[in-house]
């Protein structure tokens, strides 16, 4: 669904999508550096695994689709991608019923709670685990929680 009315943009996108974002992007790699610095907030993320993460972003050509990634972020009505998200939120209502996990990290700086009520509005029946002091990169952060209590619902629905 589309940006729920009650959230604004967070700077670090606007900045990403703004004239000097492409430099910032894909001169600095500053979207995925700096995701991997904020998105995981439980624990900080190993080196190596950070490392891992931004490995297939190692050059100026290799950083555009981070970059259009960000651009095409549809955020009002003639957006690329803006109808898309049009259809795909109209038609969420056909997955009511069908079980559904939500694992949140109220720490995402960009899914934060405004997307989360938007998500227990469209799916109150959804098993909702909360995880307050973990971010965007939740399997990351609460990996030895996340993992047993999916393979838990996967076997409850098979």
């Amino acid at each position: 669904f589309h940006l729920p009315k009650t959230k604004g943009v967070p700077w670090q996108l606007k900045l990403a999508r703004s004239p000097i974002g492409g430099l910032l992007v894909r001169g600095f790699n500053a979207f995925s550096r700096g995701a991997v610095r904020s998105c995981v907030t439980r624990n900080p993320m190993p080196k190596a695994v950070a490392d891992a993460y931004c490995a297939p972003y190692n050059s100026w050509a290799n950083r555009i689709a981070v970059h259009r990634f960000v651009q095409d972020i549809p955020l009002k009505p003639g957006d690329r991608g803006y109808e898309l998200v049009t259809q795909v939120e109209n038609r969420l209502e056909r997955l009511k019923g069908i079980p559904m996990m939500i694992g949140w990290g109220d720490k995402d700086f960009v899914f934060d709670e405004h997307f989360l009520k938007e998500w227990l509005a469209r799916f109150p029946e959804a098993e909702l685990h909360r995880y307050p002091d973990c971010g965007h990169y939740i399997l990351e952060d609460a990996s030895s929680e996340l993992i047993p209590m999916i393979d838990d619902f996967l076997s409850r629905h098979p």
